[in-house]
């Protein structure tokens, strides 16, 4: 049986933070690379759990990868997430279109 975890909120890294290993048994992915910004029909798509694009970072046991400092979210920003995460899991996220991008 395989235990998936999911990590989610802001975060943030910087050199002072290091790095740390991947545990044994364990791999450490995420749908773009750190720091990318990502485009506001991909949030959708995450949110609603429609990710089917390859993971941009893969990081596989004993492999070092940068010690995140993550920020979790205040009540306020908590609701927002949730109320999207519900309403995009109901509805379609729209296909991207250039000119058409959002940043968040």
């Amino acid at each position: 049986m395989t235990l998936r975890l999911y990590i989610t909120g802001h975060g943030s890294w910087s050199p002072k933070n290091g790095y740390t290993k991947v545990p044994k048994h364990c791999t450490f992915s995420a749908p773009i690379k750190f720091g990318k910004v990502m485009a506001d029909c991909d949030v959708r798509t995450l949110l609603a759990g429609d990710w089917k694009r390859k993971h941009e970072m893969v990081v596989e046991q004993f492999k070092t990868i940068p010690n995140y400092t993550w920020s979790p979210l205040n009540k306020e920003e908590r609701r927002k997430d949730l109320f999207a995460f519900d309403f995009y899991r109901k509805n379609a996220a729209p296909k991207f279109k250039w000119g058409q991008v959002h940043f968040i």
